[in-house]
């Protein structure tokens, strides 16, 4: 705070080193600072008679290194049961050696819970001290010996399925040069799940108006997942500090206001604006709203949505989908869409596929314009030496990294939203860590990460390092797209199809490189009643399903774009390998998922309510995600697949449904699970706002076909044929997974459905 405060641009005299201890200071004043003076942080808990470890700053600015311990120190960092983890895995701070004290006065209860008996494995290093103090800090060692600072133990908090870490969000906030000092804490409202606010000091001269909140959030955005990304930001003159230093966060008030009035307005002609106003003061508690303020900067996330939606007016609410409020967020811009829309005829669920279909077909033509007069060596998919891939911080981008450094030496360039490339690096590690996977020491030098947004041209990086990537990379895997099952097609088609184009040019840009694209069993959608269809093939045309697909999520039109996009590609010769994947439920072993994802969070619904909707048929083309990746590396490897498509489904004989894997819960587990008539079981939690699958009620509520809503569409939806995958895989032991009692049981352990 001191540090913090002194001029820069004054002359220190003989100073020529300074200790940083108790609360941490920001980069800004580490980058002020390091080059100055010999700038050193401290770390050391009061208990271990203060500091234990040190760092000095020369190359890495990043001020939650607290650097190795000193001689009289000995630190473990260790797993709920007390085992080392590796390097780069989060695990709880252990201090032992001669600087520990002997335990809290007076206190015997506390001295036994924090000063505990050392494992015997680690008496050796101890000597005769074999007492180990838990600190309570997440800390990581990194590959240079240097512990991290990931946060607190007691400030881990599960936030939508998610367990996050407060200090890592503190941390990037505080990294904005605009920002001084930044305080997470956890809101516990009555009417939804927990959010994330932001306490916020800004450093001296900056003024309130130089910085917005979702200036705030689109910079966070970039560098974390949006799960993490704070709901509300609210702005404080001065942080509350502790007699230490810290911010007393007991300090900080969440600020709430419930409305005044007690019921909503009947709505008429003329007060939609007062309605919507009362809707988001409810559902937000605060009152003044202007006309022009945006949802999403006052707080709503997801969740609020689908409130915001059931709370209209039913005549409002026919006029303008759950998906639609992600287009029109201020009041002004609602109002302004509905009352339009009140005004004229209402247009047919018809009219509007048929609009729809013009505006996908327009969307779907390349904008690449290459010949290609030279193909690419076909023996570089064998052995590449570069190889570049996105969406490396998903769920299935992840798993296919691990697949591509254990079955290739290539170096692989890993696009990711970051601020440095040590940053992009460790998000990568957080993101294998988080899904269970092990980063091997070996991976550190063959992963590069680049800095860079699908979105943008040249992924938004400079001439120089964009050229040298277009120059070294071989072989492209696309496996980064934005999945969201509320969002309408006009904001995912950005990332998605935008993020398609840019990865075109990249493959035809200085030299020809093949690419590997995962798209999607989806693109198939629900079209069975309008195809009259059982079986969909490989190389049957997508274009038969679009009456199904413009009624579809936004998400599967941006799919089906994008692959027409990519024949397009393929007619002109860009050499492409087309994967269509089913749903990635989990990992066959460890069970690890994507908490929010769609299916997991039905399941977890449907054991909540001891019941299940009879939407018979209902499949989701259910396979691992380990399986998947395994597949496409063994194909991809093949120069004879280029061209090709290959479904990564399951065989059809296995093709779970919905009720289907209900009964094996039932039967595996004796979980009580009945089977309901569909709007029974709807009924049931219509209005339970807790419930996983709850922000997703549009998809069990809203028309899309003759009376029926997107999950009843899926209804005995098609099975897939997989001529070309079994070929390609005839040479190896790989088989689409079984959904039986031991795929199933790591994957409801994993998401607390079953104790593990």
């Amino acid at each position: 705070m001191v540090l913090a405060s002194l001029p820069v641009n004054k002359p220190i005299g003989d100073l020529h080193t300074i200790g940083i201890g108790g609360e941490a200071c920001t980069e800004a004043t580490v980058r002020n600072w390091y080059n100055r003076i010999h700038l050193v942080n401290s770390y050391g808990p009061t208990e271990a008679t203060v500091a234990v470890t040190n760092y000095e700053f020369k190359d890495d600015f990043n001020p939650r290194i607290i650097g190795k311990p000193i001689p009289s120190a000995t630190l473990f960092v260790l797993d709920d049961q007390l085992n080392p983890v590796e390097d780069d895995v989060a695990g709880e701070l252990y201090i032992g050696g001669l600087c520990l004290a002997l335990g809290y006065l007076n206190r015997p209860e506390d001295t036994a819970k924090s000063f505990i008996e050392a494992p015997e494995w680690s008496h050796e290093d101890l000597g005769e001290y074999r007492v180990l103090y838990k600190t309570g800090d997440i800390v990581r060692r990194r590959a240079d010996g240097n512990l991290e600072f990931a946060g607190r133990r007691d400030e881990q908090v599960k936030i939508r399925g998610y367990r996050i870490e407060l200090a890592e969000i503190e941390h990037h906030i505080t990294k904005l040069p605009q920002i001084l000092r930044a305080a997470i804490k956890v809101q516990h409202k009555e009417n939804g799940l927990p959010a994330l606010i932001a306490f916020v000091q800004f450093a001296e001269h900056q003024e309130f108006q130089d910085v917005t909140p979702q200036h705030i959030k689109s910079k966070l955005q970039q560098v974390m997942p949006t799960y993490m990304v704070p709901d509300k930001i609210v702005f404080v003159n001065k942080m509350p500090l502790t007699h230490a230093g810290k911010v007393d966060k007991t300090q900080l008030i969440i600020p709430e206001a419930v409305s005044e009035n007690a019921q909503t307005p009947v709505w008429n002609d003329n007060n939609l604006t007062e309605v919507v106003k009362h809707i988001w003061s409810e559902l937000l508690e605060i009152q003044d709203i202007d006309d022009n303020d945006d949802f999403f900067d006052l707080g709503g996330y997801s969740l609020l949505v689908a409130h915001w939606h059931v709370m209209l007016p039913e005549k409002v609410r026919n006029r303008i989908t759950l998906p639609e409020l992600y287009i029109y967020t201020t009041i002004s811009s609602f109002v302004t869409e509905v009352e339009k829309r009140l005004n004229q005829l209402e247009i047919s669920q018809k009219a509007k596929a048929e609009e729809m279909e013009k505006e996908l077909i327009q969307d779907s033509e390349l904008l690449s314009n290459f010949e290609i007069t030279t193909p690419p060596d076909p023996s570089v998919l064998a052995n590449p030496k570069f190889l570049f891939l996105t969406g490396v911080t998903g769920f299935v981008g992840s798993h296919l990294l691990e697949e591509l450094l254990k079955n290739t030496t290539a170096t692989i360039y890993t696009l990711v939203r970051a601020s440095t490339a040590t940053e992009g690096l460790q998000r990568i590690k957080d993101t294998f860590a988080k899904f269970r996977l092990p980063w091997l020491p070996e991976y550190n030098h063959r992963t590069i990460a680049v800095i860079g947004d699908l979105s943008l041209e040249n992924f938004g990086m400079n001439d120089h390092d964009y050229a040298i990537i277009a120059e070294k990379v071989e072989v492209i895997y696309h496996s980064g797209s934005s999945v969201s099952y509320v969002q309408p097609y006009s904001l995912i088609k950005k990332p998605n199809i935008d993020g398609l184009h840019n990865i075109i040019e990249l493959a035809v840009t200085q030299k020809v490189k093949y690419l590997v694209l995962l798209s999607s069993m989806g693109v198939f959608s629900w079209g069975r009643p309008f195809t009259q269809k059982t079986w969909m093939y490989e190389d049957d045309s997508i274009y038969q399903n679009m009456p199904a697909v413009t009624r579809d999520l936004g998400y599967i039109k941006s799919k089906w774009v994008m692959e027409s996009i990519a024949e397009k590609a393929k007619a002109k010769g860009l050499p492409i390998i087309n994967f269509r994947l089913g749903f990635a439920v989990c990992h066959s072993t460890s069970g690890a998922t994507v908490m929010n994802q769609w299916w997991g969070a039905l399941i977890r619904s449907c054991v909540q309510l001891k019941s299940f909707p009879l939407v018979m048929g209902l499949k989701d083309e259910l396979t691992t995600v380990d399986y998947m990746c395994k597949a496409i590396v063994h194909i991809s490897k093949k120069k004879e697949s280029v061209g090709l498509n290959f479904h990564l489904s399951p065989l059809a004989e296995n093709d779970v449904s919905l009720t289907d894997f209900c009964a094996k819960i039932k039967e595996y587990y004796n979980i009580k699970l009945d089977g309901m008539e569909y709007n029974q079981w709807l009924n049931q939690w219509i209005d339970d706002d807790k419930l996983p699958i709850y922000p997703l009620l549009a998809l069990f509520t809203e028309d899309v076909h003759e009376g029926k809503c997107l999950v009843e569409a899926y209804e005995n939806t098609y099975y897939y044929d997989r001529s070309n995958t079994k070929r390609f895989l005839s040479d190896s032991d790989l088989q689409p997974p079984i959904f039986d009692e031991k795929l199933m049981t790591p994957y409801l352990q994993y998401m607390g459905v079953l104790s593990e």
